[in-house]
């Protein structure tokens, strides 16, 4: 899923793996509704849902590891089976450090940051929110 101005939208990927991906799952939440239901009516293969800050290591073409800069955040595999969706929650490790992250203030509050200026490009949130 990628959208750089309007709702939502599938665009093809580099295909060095089979499935979807849609990230910012956890913020931009008008993004993880319509992945879902491409999934569910087949239009997009089954795949990964990360939240900000997770990532994904595939040795091959199988998942070996997910990570996180983030405490709570999370990624999901998500596949259409007879039109319903199979939900199944990974739990990436978290990862720890003092790298430029911490020095910034906190990469959370840079993100929040990036998101206020995207709302306000979009007209959403105008007046604090």
């Amino acid at each position: 899923m990628t959208r750089s101005s309007g709702p939502p939208a599938a665009l093809a990927g580099l295909g060095l793996l089979t499935g979807s991906l849609t990230v910012h799952a956890d913020g931009e939440p008008e993004r993880l509704p319509v992945w879902l239901a491409g999934v569910r009516s087949g239009e997009l293969p089954g795949g990964w849902a990360l939240d900000d800050g997770v990532g994904l290591l595939f040795r091959g073409k199988r998942l070996d590891r997910a990570v996180s800069s983030r405490p709570g955040a999370g990624a999901q595999r998500v596949d259409a089976i007879a039109g319903e969706l199979v939900r199944t929650r990974v739990e990436p490790e978290l990862l720890l450090g003092d790298g430029p992250a911490k020095a910034l203030g906190g990469l959370d509050e840079a993100v929040e940051e990036l998101r206020r200026v995207h709302r306000m490009r979009r007209g959403i949130g105008r007046g604090g929110g």
